[in-house]
């Protein structure tokens, strides 16, 4: 039984990425979420623009903001740490194509989950709006 469902699980998961790539080609290449080796970068997405993007780096516990387009808006990248509903929140005003702004965040035990998503913020008012899913990555 449990084999059975490791077979069905696997084939829904090919027939869902097949039906991706196949829907929409053009987007084939985007990868909202990914692991380099020493960080977990997001990306979001706003009118088919890549906008912003965040990331976690586990080893120092730093988190990044970066602004990737040209709207007047800031990025901003924002996390969640263990169970809390606490969104912490870091943000890049320096305008697109600017340098990574970092934090060196609190030490963070050793496999707690970590949520992250990337935004877009209002400068001035403190305003964070269309932002990514929220992503999930172990300290």
């Amino acid at each position: 039984m449990a084999v059975k469902r490791i077979v069905n699980v696997v084939l829904g998961l090919l027939i869902a990425c097949a039906g991706v790539i196949v829907a929409s080609p053009a987007q084939a290449a985007y990868v909202p979420w990914a692991w380099d080796g020493s960080k977990w970068t997001v990306t979001n997405v706003y009118r088919n623009h890549e906008v912003t993007m965040g990331y976690f780096k586990p080893d120092g516990e730093i988190f990044g903001a970066k602004d990737i387009y040209g709207d007047s808006l800031s990025a901003v990248t924002q996390w969640k740490i263990g169970s809390s509903s606490t969104i912490h929140s870091l943000w890049n005003n320096n305008g697109s194509g600017s340098a990574w702004k970092t934090y060196n965040g609190p030490n963070i035990a050793e496999g707690t989950r970590v949520l992250i998503r990337s935004c877009n913020g209002a400068t001035g008012s403190g305003f964070v709006m269309n932002c990514s899913d929220w992503w999930s990555a172990a300290a």
